[in-house]
């Protein structure tokens, strides 16, 4: 009996092994982990000398994955560790030329004593689910704990290479990858080698079949079949593949247009075409579609990963509430398990139109803006630790934008520490956004905010429910509510606590200030792509009025207002140059919380972040483009002088001279020859307070 059919068969049974999580475990992902013993180095020769000599139906057998061996080496470690295994890692070793590039062979004398399934230190998992000759496969190790990886081996019986380039990021948690471009076909062997050589961190089979099976399911009439359960691994992945499709190095900056232009890239996602189908393969005609705005993209991320990995998806409809009161979801939750979808017959397609019409039709930013004590909500808030500010962790914020969690960068004595997150807005561009009062607004006293993770649902009976608060708190490798950020005495204990977390020792005040101006530099380049956007959108329709709506719609709305217009975006910007402008004061009323050398004086320090401001405010910039196509540089120095003018800049009728804050009859205003109508002008200037103050309706 396969791994699927003992999945099924617990079905039946009413086991609950994927409800709980706690029965039947799959590791890896389409084909489940074999945790081998490898045998001593004798009998191991012994073996593979035998497997070199067989021919015929058994080697056919064993590398197509079908027939008997093929069975019994899915269904766990006695077969693959006694029989099978060592021939085809015979075969491997002789076709190790076709995959990636390796390492030379190393004939250690230590023998490596694999953990047992299960009590390993790593998780290791393989993609894609079905893996075939000469296609690529991928090996990721995950921990929950930092460790050292030296090198991710294919065990072979002339001895272990190491399969590079190995990739690492994280944590928590700490995750490695290789990636064998031509895999050849038989049982591929893996060890996660430690610093030990004589106790690897993991080890790991998985076969690679001579002609591709593509999905499995297709005749179901859902959106896909469940399969596996969340439960702390599921997470742990979960997490690990968020931080590896975003990560980028620090003070380096990434975006994307629309998100599945990411999910597309084999180097950062490593569940590319894990399915078989050429899902994430533009040019296969049948390709995942995801273009999400910043509501829809925490649900649109979870649900990608849930369907490649056939694991329990839902979400309910959720009235938008208020900052103060929050929301209340109601009603059956939005599932995989419809048949709405079902007379799609591709896969890929089905996924596609259940995402669009069901789950973006569901969701929206304040979909996770619920009080803490609701149970169960799609969103439960966490502790603030490291280890719970991972990746695919949600910040809601109570004004109504959402961001995610993508990677967290350590400070150090040279360098200060950064929570970057994903922001996607309604033009479909997403970017990185670190955390800073402006981006990452929170209020304790509302309650409704703050950083939020998923609330794992589980399969039973046919169905899918979310667990409640006691069944979190009844596991401790799944997240559970916690009321801390709810408890701090103010909204600065909030941010401070996060500083100190992000930079355990004090920072050195000129680096922070830095700091704070690079991520300023990072919101108007973020916002000029979007302004260029707006331009783009304009010129293929003729300059058209775009309808501006009434009072505090302009922050939230649909059509081409909500996705070319910036009043939201602004007012971060406005509030990120209000901070900026106020660092070096803030430096003064906070001493004890700095590097600062003994013996320096107020005055010299203020003099120092003055002379820093000097140095690189008249450097540090953006190229905007202006009505007649030639570029204008815009310092950030500019930037704070023309602040007023930035809280009437978000009209997307106007001419991008306009929309950057330029000065009437200038040379830099001198292309512009387009402006928003009159009267909107005019409603613009009645509801100039809102950005003037800083303040955004609790509506919106």
């Amino acid at each position: 009996m396969s791994h699927t059919d003992e999945w099924r068969e617990s079905r039946r049974l009413g086991g609950g092994a994927v409800g709980n999580g706690r029965g039947v475990r799959f590791d890896g992902f389409g084909i489940p982990l074999v945790i081998v013993v490898l045998l001593g180095a004798a009998q191991f020769l012994h073996q593979g000398i035998e497997a070199l000599a067989s021919t015929g139906d058994e080697q056919a057998d064993v590398v197509g994955g079908v027939g008997e061996a093929g069975r019994d080496l899915r269904r766990g470690a006695g077969q693959a560790g006694e029989g099978g295994s060592a021939a085809s890692a015979g075969r491997a070793g002789s076709a190790a030329s076709a995959g990636g590039k390796r390492a030379g062979v190393m004939e250690d004398p230590v023998v490596p004593v694999c953990p047992p399934e299960g009590a390993g230190r790593a998780r290791l998992y393989f993609s894609p689910a079905r893996p075939v000759a000469g296609g690529p496969l991928r090996v990721v190790a995950v921990t929950e704990e930092e460790l050292e990886v030296a090198a991710i081996q294919l065990e072979t019986v002339a001895g272990r290479t190491d399969v590079e380039p190995l990739s690492m990021w994280g944590g928590p948690p700490w995750s490695w990858s290789v990636t064998m471009e031509s895999a050849p076909p038989g049982i591929q062997r893996f060890v996660v080698a430690s610093g030990d050589p004589a106790h690897p961190l993991a080890c790991g089979s998985v076969e690679v079949g001579v002609r591709g099976a593509g999905e499995a399911e297709r005749a179901g009439k859902s959106v896909w079949p469940v399969e596996r359960a969340w439960d702390g691994e599921m997470e742990d992945l979960y997490a690990a593949w968020v931080g590896r499709l975003f990560r980028v190095d620090p003070g380096a900056r990434a975006g994307w247009r629309p998100l599945h232009t990411v999910l597309r890239d084999p180097k950062r996602n490593f569940l590319w075409g894990h399915l078989g189908l050429g899902e994430d393969d533009p040019a296969s005609g049948d390709v995942v579609v995801v273009e999400p705005d910043c509501g829809d993209t925490p649900f649109f991320l979870r649900a990608y990963f849930a369907w490649k990995l056939r694991l329990p998806f839902a979400v309910r409809h959720c009235p938008r509430g208020t900052r103060e009161r929050g929301t209340r979801c109601y009603g059956d939750p939005q599932t995989n398990l419809t048949e709405e979808w079902g007379d799609v017959e591709s896969p890929v397609a089905r996924f596609n139109k259940w995402l669009v019409e069901d789950i973006a039709d569901t969701v929206h930013s304040t979909t996770g803006r619920v009080l803490p004590e609701v149970d169960p909500s799609e969103l439960v808030p966490v502790a603030l630790s490291r280890e719970t500010l991972r990746p695919g962790t949600v910040f809601v914020d109570t004004n109504g934008h959402v961001l995610v969690v993508s990677q967290w960068v350590p400070g150090t004595a040279e360098r200060i520490g950064l929570l970057l997150a994903i922001d996607a807005h309604p033009d479909l561009t997403v970017s990185h956004k670190r955390f800073a009062r402006a981006s990452f607004q929170f209020d304790e006293a509302l309650r409704t905010g703050g950083f939020k993770a998923f609330r794992p649902v589980v399969y039973e009976q046919g169905r899918i429910r979310f667990l409640s608060n006691a069944e979190l708190a009844a596991d401790p490798k799944l997240p559970h509510v916690s009321l801390e950020q709810y408890e701090l005495p103010s909204t600065h204990a909030f941010y401070r606590k996060i500083d100190v977390l992000l930079n355990p020792e004090p920072l050195d005040p000129v680096a922070a200030y830095r700091s704070h101006m690079e991520g300023v530099l990072e919101l108007l380049d973020e916002r000029r792509a979007a302004v260029e956007v707006a331009v783009e959108y304009q010129k293929e329709h003729g300059w058209a009025a775009i309808e501006m709506p009434e009072g505090g719609a302009i922050f939230e709305t649909t059509g081409p207002w909500e996705d070319y217009s910036t009043p939201a975006r602004d007012l971060r910007l406005l509030i990120a140059l209000d901070e900026l402008i106020g660092f070096p004061q803030y430096v003064m009323d906070n001493p004890a919380i700095f590097r600062i050398p003994e013996g320096t004086s107020p005055g010299a320090l203020m003099r120092s972040m003055t002379e820093e401001w000097r140095r690189l405010s008249g450097e540090l910039g953006i190229e905007y483009t202006r009505s007649d196509g030639s570029t204008w540089h815009l310092s950030l120095a500019d930037v704070v002088e023309r602040l007023e003018r930035f809280e009437q800049s978000y009209n997307p009728n106007e001419c991008p001279e306009v929309r950057w804050g330029a000065g009437r009859k200038t040379d830099e205003m001198g292309p512009c020859e387009r402006h928003a109508p009159a009267d909107q002008v005019r409603r613009m200037e009645k509801i100039r307070w809102w950005h003037h103050m800083r303040f955004r309706p609790s509506r919106y």
